[in-house]
């Protein structure tokens, strides 16, 4: 008798969990959401795959970046290849597949994904961006080593006129004349102390672009991917002057929706912040984000 009703509980168990409406996971959410877009965003015609490259990738927010665009990749309706990661040294790729397999669910960049490049030689930066549509680089890379390029940085206090255009660790420039001379579209991560001057540099390059103005840039101990986003993200048009800390991974996924969900055509300067609040619905979350990113009126270079 215990048996059978042991048997029948089990039974009534398994038929409620079939009744509940199933738990979305993040790869339908960003299916679902993308599906908003403006004309002429990769999301318009997925077939067409376009190839995201990560300038420093080798960082710890670059690896989150790249990770976030290389899950977006694996979507078919975001209309994105495999993105490319460029670092600096090896030491950057080994970097990069530390974060991707433990806050990614063991993903990882191969060779054919990676290219080593040093960032002061705009013939091989030019050879390594070389079939990339978007091209995602921070206003200032730290050196690492013999060379640059390795890391990400946020140096709130740095020379925008030097950290961007005159120095001679320029590589935001060379990045940005690099790109629009591959007709890539840039999305620039900067300060609100350097956001004029990135945009600047991009116009006067000519590249469209896409920059994004953070004031810190924050890693939240122990994420992997199936904790979503850690905060509720605001995009709101032109430069603030204090807007808040971002945390990496959240970063990471406003860019991958800015690549495949924003016309690459069109150029916007965006101050992206977020509350310390933490959120449950991932879907709202990311609908947030999108409807953020599509709701500034875009302008031609």
């Amino acid at each position: 008798m215990a048996l059978r009703l042991a048997i029948v509980a089990s039974l009534f168990s398994f038929a409620n969990g079939l009744a509940r409406a199933p738990t979305k996971n993040l790869a339908q959410i960003f299916k679902e959401t993308i599906a908003n877009h403006e004309d002429g965003a990769f999301a318009a015609t997925p077939i067409m795959k376009r190839r995201v490259a990560v300038v420093g990738a080798g960082g710890k927010a670059g690896s989150m970046v790249f990770g976030a665009v290389q899950r977006a990749a694996q979507t078919f309706d975001a209309g994105l290849a495999a993105p490319r990661a460029l670092c600096g040294a090896a030491r950057g790729s080994r970097a990069l597949n530390s974060v991707l397999g433990s806050s990614f669910v063991l993903a990882f960049a191969g060779e054919d994904l990676v290219k080593l490049t040093d960032f002061r030689d705009d013939a091989k930066l030019e050879k390594n961006l070389e079939g990339c549509a978007t091209v995602v680089a921070p206003a200032r890379l730290r050196p690492a080593g013999a060379v640059t390029g390795t890391e990400w940085t946020w140096d709130l206090d740095c020379d925008v006129d030097e950290s961007v255009a005159d120095g001679d660790d320029a590589v935001f420039g060379r990045v940005a004349r690099v790109a629009a001379k591959l007709g890539a579209h840039v999305i620039a991560v900067a300060s609100p102390a350097s956001a004029g001057g990135v945009e600047a540099a991009l116009a006067a390059a000519g590249a469209a672009h896409t920059v994004l103005v953070v004031g810190e840039v924050a890693l939240t101990k122990g994420w992997y991917l199936d904790k979503g986003v850690q905060q509720v993200i605001s995009c709101a048009p032109g430069v603030a002057r204090d807007p808040g800390c971002v945390q990496a991974e959240d970063l990471g996924a406003v860019v991958a929706y800015a690549a495949t969900c924003l016309d690459p055509a069109s150029s916007r300067v965006l101050t992206l912040s977020a509350s310390s609040e933490g959120y449950d619905d991932q879907e709202a979350l990311a609908r947030a984000i999108n409807a953020g990113l599509r709701g500034v009126a875009p302008t031609r270079p």
